[in-house]
C-alpha cells in the first residue's frame, strides 16, 4: 500500500497526463470548433459513424443492432454488421446522456479516448514501479502515436487502443508478475478486453498466448502452468458473450453471407509493412525540415503497391526508438543465453517476443494470411496491430529510461518537459479551425432542407432514396452518404442502410434505375411517400433519372447547393399506359426525337420491345435514322451506347461493334441487337435482376 502522500503524487500525474492529452486532442480538432459541425458530410465512414452514434441516441445501447428507420419499408438489421464494439456503444451512449448533438458526443467520444488510453498505461506503468516523470514522458507519446490522429473520428471505433493496456496487464497476471492480484480485478479487465473492439481482443489474445507459452516452457510441473490458463479462457467467454446477441439472431434468422464477408487475400491488401512503421506520418513536420525525407514518403505512397490504411501504422519517434532497442535486446537475449534473469529482463524478452510474433504475424503474407485461410478472414487489416507494437516499443522504452535515476527533482521535472515538447512536435497533429468552414456551411444547408422534407412528409412518412446503394460497404467515395438524412431528420424512415444479404425490401421495389412509373407506382403501392434524389451518386450529375421526375406532376423541394432533390409522390395518378415496362424510356425517346407519339402509343411500343418484336424496333430506328446518317462506324456505336444503354463505351466494345459492321453486320441490325440485349432489357425491367 502506497502512503497519502505517494498517492497525491500519482493523482497530480494522472491529472498532468489529463491535461497534456486533453491539449493534444484539442489542437488535433482545432482550438475554436464548433462542436456542433459535422467532421464529415460527404460520405465514407465518419458518415456511417455518426448514423450509429445518432442510432444508439434514438434507441439505447440496442441502437447499435437495430433500427427501424434505415431500409424501408423494412427495417435495419446491423446486428449483420455491427460497426462499433459493446464497449465504445456504451460510452457512447453514456455521453450521449448528457449531450444531445450527435456531433458533439463524437468529438467528446474523441477527446475522451486520449484520457483512456494514456491513464491506463500511466496506472500499468505505475504498478510496475515506473518512475513517474517517465511514465508521464511515455505515455503522453502513447497518446500521441501517428494512429491516433491518423485514424481520427473517421475510425471512431479504433481510437480505444486503451484494450492494449489491458491485454498486457493480463498477459502480465499469466507470467505471474502480479501473483496476488486480486481475481475480481482480472474477470472485470477481461471482460472489457472481452467487449472491446474485435481486432483489439484478438491481437490481445496473441499477447496472451505468448505469456502462456513461456509460463508453460518454464513450469516445472505441467499441472502448475495450466493453473494459469483460466485467464485467456475467461477472455474468451467474455468474447463468446459479446458476440452471443449475433450468434443468437444468426441462429433464429439464418446467418448472412454477404454483409461483412471477408477473403484470405485480403490479408495481403490490409497487412503491416514495417517500412511504414519508420515512415513519419504524413503530416509530420520533419517534411518540413528535411525536403528530401518528404520526397522519398511521396515517392514511396505514389509507387509502392497496397498503400491503403496501412500507412497510419507510423510509430513515431519514441515508439520507433523502443522497436528497434526490442529487436536488439531480441538478438542480445538469444546470443547471450543467460539461465538466470532478472525480472525485469524477463519483461523485456517477453515485449521482444510478442513484437516479433506480432510483425511476423502481421506482415503482408505472414501467418496471418494462414490464419485467415483455415481458421477465419473476418481479420483483415494486420496493419491495425501497429498500435500494439507502438505500445511494447514504449514499454521497452519506460523499462530503459527506468534505469536512468535523477536524484535532483529540477532536472527531471526539465527532462520530461523536454521529452513531452519533443513527442507534441513530433507526432501531434496542429490542426486550424478553419477547416471546419465548408462543411458548417453543408451542414446548414442540409439542416434547413431536411427541415423542409420533414415538415412536407409529416411524422413516420417513408423515403426512397436514390441512387440504390448497398449497405454496408458499397465501393466510392459516396458509400455512406445516404445516411445524411437519417442524421437530420427525427421521424422519417429511409430505404437505405437495410442490410445486404438479408433486408432486401427496399432492393426489391427498385426497377431499373428508378426512372420509371412502374417503380413510382410500386412504392406508392407499399406506402412511401417521397423519392429523394443525391446527384452526388450519378456519373452524370443526375441529369437523366432528373429528367424523369421533372415531368411528374410536383413541385420537387431541392436544396440550396441544387444537389438533394425530394418528389412527394402521394398524389401522382399513374395510368395503366405508363405502368408499361419500359414506357419511361420510350417517352424519353419520343421527346428527345420529336417522334410525336402519343401516350397510348408510347405504351404500345414499349410493350412491343417487352415482346421483342421487330416492330418497336423499327419504329424507333424511324425516329432517330436522320439523326447519325452522316456519322462514321465508330460515332455510331458511341452514339447507340449513349442513347440506348445510356452510359459509355469502352474501346475494347466499340472495337468490336466496328468490327462487324465492316464486316458486313448493317447499321439496323447493330441498332436492334442493342435493344434486344440483357443490358437495356436489365435496365429498364424487362428483365429481373439477379
Amino acid at each position: 500500500m502506497m502512503n497519502k502522500k505517494e498517492l497525491i503524487k500519482d493523482a497530480v500525474l494522472y491529472l498532468i497526463i489529463l491535461f497534456l492529452v486533453l491539449w493534444g486532442g484539442l489542437l488535433a480538432l482545432g482550438i475554436g470548433i464548433d462542436f456542433d459541425t459535422y467532421v464529415n458530410l460527404s460520405g465514407g465512414d465518419g458518415v456511417l459513424g455518426g448514423a450509429i452514434v445518432k442510432s444508439i441516441q434514438d434507441n439505447g445501447i440496442l441502437g447499435m443492432y437495430f433500427n427501424e428507420r434505415f431500409g424501408a419499408p423494412g427495417s435495419g438489421t446491423l446486428i449483420d454488421f455491427p460497426c462499433i464494439d459493446i464497449m465504445m456503444g456504451s460510452i457512447i451512449w453514456v455521453i450521449s446522456l448528457f449531450a444531445s448533438s450527435t456531433p458533439r458526443i463524437l468529438y467528446l467520444f474523441y477527446l475522451i479516448s486520449f484520457i483512456l488510453d494514456s491513464v491506463s498505461l500511466a496506472l500499468l506503468l505505475r504498478k510496475l514501479r515506473i518512475q513517474r516523470w517517465i511514465t508521464l514522458v511515455v505515455c503522453v507519446a502513447f497518446s500521441f502515436v501517428p494512429y491516433h490522429f491518423l485514424r481520427g473520428m473517421m475510425h471512431s471505433s479504433l481510437l480505444n487502443y486503451y484494450s492494449f493496456v489491458i491485454a498486457l496487464y493480463l498477459s502480465l497476471c499469466v507470467l505471474g508478475y502480479f501473483e496476488n492480484e486480486k481475481k475480481w480485478k482480472i474477470v472485470l479487465l477481461s471482460m472489457v478486453l472481452g467487449f472491446s473492439y474485435g481486432y483489439y481482443y484478438a491481437f490481445g489474445l496473441i499477447m496472451m498466448a505468448v505469456a502462456f507459452i513461456i509460463r508453460f516452457c518454464k513450469m516445472p510441473k505441467i499441472k502448475e502452468a495450466m493453473s494459469y490458463i483460466w485467464i485467456p479462457i475467461t477472455t474468451l467467454l467474455f468474447i463468446a458473450l459479446a458476440l452471443s446477441p449475433q450468434i443468437v439472431f444468426h441462429v433464429i434468422n439464418g446467418k448472412n453471407g454477404f454483409a461483412g464477408g471477408r477473403l484470405p487475400i485480403e490479408q495481403e491488401i490490409y497487412g503491416l509493412k514495417i517500412f511504414q512503421l519508420f515512415l513519419p506520418p504524413s503530416y509530420s513536420r520533419l517534411y518540413v525540415i528535411f525536403p528530401k525525407l518528404g520526397t522519398l514518403y511521396n515517392a514511396y505512397v505514389n509507387s509502392a503497391p497496397l498503400v491503403n490504411e496501412n500507412s497510419s501504422a507510423s510509430l513515431g519517434f519514441f515508439a520507433l526508438v523502443g522497436f528497434l532497442g526490442l529487436c536488439f535486446s531480441f538478438i542480445y537475449s538469444f546470443a547471450t543465453k543467460k539461465a538466470d534473469k532478472s525480472p525485469e529482463w524477463e519483461l523485456i524478452d517477453y515485449l521482444s517476443l510478442t513484437t516479433l510474433v506480432f510483425v511476423l504475424t502481421a506482415t503482408i503474407g505472414g501467418f496471418g494470411e494462414l490464419f485467415n485461410t483455415f481458421v477465419t478472414a473476418q481479420i483483415r487489416c494486420y496493419n491495425r496491430c501497429s498500435i500494439f507494437i507502438a505500445g511494447l516499443s514504449l514499454v521497452f522504452l519506460a523499462l530503459m529510461l527506468n534505469k536512468i535515476k535523477i536524484r535532483i527533482m529540477a532536472i527531471r521535472i526539465v527532462t520530461a518537459v523536454v521529452l513531452v515538447y519533443i513527442s507534441f512536435m513530433d507526432t501531434a497533429l496542429f490542426t486550424p479551425s478553419s477547416w471546419q468552414l465548408t462543411i458548417a456551411q453543408t451542414q446548414e444547408c442540409y439542416e434547413t432542407y431536411f427541415s423542409n422534407v420533414e415538415e412536407a412528409l409529416g411524422e413516420n412518412a417513408m423515403v426512397y432514396q436514390l441512387p440504390y446503394i448497398d449497405f454496408p460497404e458499397a465501393v466510392g467515395a459516396y458509400d455512406y452518404k445516404h445516411f445524411v438524412g437519417y442524421l437530420f431528420t427525427d421521424t422519417i424512415r429511409w430505404s437505405y442502410g437495410g442490410v445486404k444479404g438479408r433486408d432486401y425490401e427496399a432492393k426489391d421495389l427498385l426497377i431499373g434505375d428508378g426512372d420509371s412509373y412502374e417503380f413510382i407506382k410500386k412504392l406508392q403501392d407499399s406506402g412511401f411517400s417521397a423519392v429523394y434524389i443525391d446527384r452526388a451518386g450519378y456519373n452524370d450529375n443526375g441529369e437523366k433519372v432528373l429528367a424523369f421526375y421533372n415531368k411528374l406532376e410536383c413541385t420537387p423541394i431541392v436544396s440550396n447547393d441544387d444537389m438533394l432533390y425530394l418528389y412527394d409522390i402521394r398524389g401522382i395518378n399513374v395510368s395503366q399506359a405508363q405502368l408499361q415496362k419500359g414506357y419511361s424510356f420510350i417517352s424519353m425517346w419520343n421527346d428527345i426525337y420529336n417522334m410525336n407519339l402519343s401516350e397510348d402509343e408510347i405504351g404500345y411500343v414499349a410493350k412491343k420491345l417487352d415482346e421483342q418484336n421487330v416492330e418497336a424496333y423499327t419504329l424507333l430506328w424511324d425516329g432517330v435514322e436522320p439523326y447519325f446518317v452522316e456519322y462514321s462506324d465508330e460515332e455510331y456505336v458511341n452514339f447507340l451506347y449513349s442513347a440506348v444503354l445510356q452510359r459509355e463505351c469502352a474501346d475494347e466494345e466499340q472495337d468490336s461493334w466496328v468490327n462487324q459492321l465492316e464486316n458486313g453486320m448493317d447499321r439496323k441490325s447493330v441498332f436492334d441487337a442493342f435493344f434486344n440485349s440483357d443490358e437495356f432489357r436489365l435496365k429498364n425491367g424487362y428483365l429481373n435482376a439477379g
